[in-house]
């Protein structure tokens, strides 16, 4: 088995927490590397195109900065976002992927970051109560990394849950986007504009992007057609500034065990069967799709809080909803579903009791109502960052 390392941080999982987590540890002089199965860096955002992102404010007041907030301004600089723009009584950053995974690497490549894409973790070397080394798979064959400090930034918590961490295994409903190009703005501004009541949030700007929430009839009309899937009470179509072009949420599938190979493989099988039959359904049933087409499927579903790692404070919906405030607190994080609320996450609750070298960050951590779907990715990157800079002043 190869030998690598050893590192000061290792960080599994190159996703936004993942990312900023790295990032964050880096720039504080660790030597830090960041493992990815995939050929690039953002997780659900890059993979699975869960634009636009929410959360970066509550209560009108900012809740998250730092890197979270100089990844969106890299995006502007780039034209990959036109930034923070409102959408009904909050804020949203739609956002490029492409732009975005240009934008990630570039950010943990200037941190002096060390990146090794296409590997995926496997298993972990344990003693006592530290871990010494990671396996990793990659085309090599099975490599060992070995640290000083690890960050589980999976979000499905798979080094904790090998290293004996408590969890919370969940069957979870998993949500598949995908992009067309080919619509046409001015037939659906129309339409949504003489159909309000069936449009919770419609917001066209300026620069000719939108954000639309709604379509109920065309959601009735495709849940009893399809009813395999998951029941759908809306659709959500997000445009960027290029005409044409939109992110289509519409497929939600029933009840996905993420521990299982067959039920995951069933799911993805079925994803890449029903977009097409979902575009010609669009396109009888909603103006401005007549003439659209599929632009992109991603390489991943959604999961929607497949498992939750119990930290040494777990984060409760409980203890979300009790305002509750700690002195160890990394900051609060939006409230998903509320512009207007926000809770406290303690700096225990990215700590597991099985290992004392290994935080846990992102998604793997919280509950489902703390996610609002997989778009409350700013919460990740404030975590993310958290727990890098946690990690680079823990002794050795």
């Amino acid at each position: 088995m190869t030998q690598n390392g050893p590192y000061d941080i290792v960080v599994i999982g190159g996703g936004m927490a993942g990312t900023c987590a790295a990032v964050a540890a880096a720039r504080r002089g660790r030597r830090t590397a960041l493992v990815e199965r995939y050929g690039f860096l953002g997780g659900t955002a890059t993979q699975a195109m869960f634009t636009p992102w929410r959360g970066f404010f509550a209560g009108g007041k900012r809740v998250v900065a730092g890197i979270g907030q100089e990844i969106v301004d890299r995006l502007v600089r780039l034209g990959g976002s036109p930034g923070h723009v409102s959408e009904g009584e909050g804020s949203a950053v739609p956002f490029d992927a492409e732009v975005l995974k240009f934008v990630l690497q570039e950010l943990a490549e200037e941190a002096g970051v060390s990146l090794l894409l296409h590997a995926e973790f496997v298993g972990e070397q344990l003693r006592g109560r530290l871990i010494e080394s990671v396996s990793l798979h990659c085309r090599e064959g099975i490599v060992s990394m070995a640290g000083r400090r690890f960050i589980d930034a999976t979000g499905t918590g798979d080094l904790a849950v090998a290293a004996g961490a408590r969890h919370l295994r969940n069957p979870s409903s998993v949500s598949y986007r995908f992009s067309v190009t080919g619509v046409d703005h001015a037939a659906l501004r129309d339409f949504v504009l003489a159909e309000r009541h069936q449009f919770p949030l419609a917001e066209f700007r300026e620069d000719g992007s939108f954000a639309l929430t709604g379509f109920r009839d065309a959601a009735s009309e495709w849940s009893r057609r399809r009813s395999d899937l998951a029941p759908v009470e809306t659709f959500e179509a997000v445009s960027d500034s290029v005409p044409g072009n939109a992110v289509i949420a519409m497929l939600s599938f029933p009840s996905v065990d993420p521990g299982s190979i067959e039920s995951v493989s069933r799911a993805g099988m079925l994803m890449q069967t029903v977009p097409p039959e979902a575009m010609t359904f669009l396109a009888e049933t909603v103006p401005g799709f007549a003439s659209a087409r599929i632009l992109v499927t991603p390489p991943q579903f959604g999961f929607h809080a497949p498992r939750r790692i119990e930290g040494v404070i777990p984060v409760t919906p409980a203890r979300m909803m009790s305002g509750e405030s700690y002195a160890d607190a990394v900051g609060p994080v939006a409230m998903p579903g509320s512009v207007h609320t926000s809770f406290q996450v303690p700096k225990r609750s990215l700590m597991v009791a099985v290992a004392d070298n290994l935080l846990v960050t992102g998604r793997a951590i919280l509950p489902p109502v703390a996610l609002f779907s997989t778009n409350n990715q700013p919460a990740g990157m404030k975590l993310g960052e958290a727990a890098g800079t946690i990690a680079a002043a823990m002794r050795s």
